[in-house]
């Protein structure tokens, strides 16, 4: 498992989210997911990732619950 701030600052969400991959976790866990970013997370996550959980309505959107 992978636990990670993505900060809702980071200017290069895409990059996060492969170092987080590159770990190779059975689980990855994000705090300060802005909307505006979850679209990098999914590119990058969905194909080794496909089952995603959100638990902060703001951050949620179509395909994670």
């Amino acid at each position: 498992m992978v636990q990670h701030n993505v900060s809702d600052e980071n200017p290069d969400p895409e990059g996060t989210a492969r170092a987080l991959a590159a770990a190779r976790p059975d689980l990855i866990a994000v705090q300060e997911l802005v909307p505006a970013a979850r679209p990098a997370y999914e590119r990058v996550l969905a194909a080794r990732f496909p089952t995603a959980r959100c638990t902060e309505p703001s951050a949620c959107g179509p395909g994670i619950r």
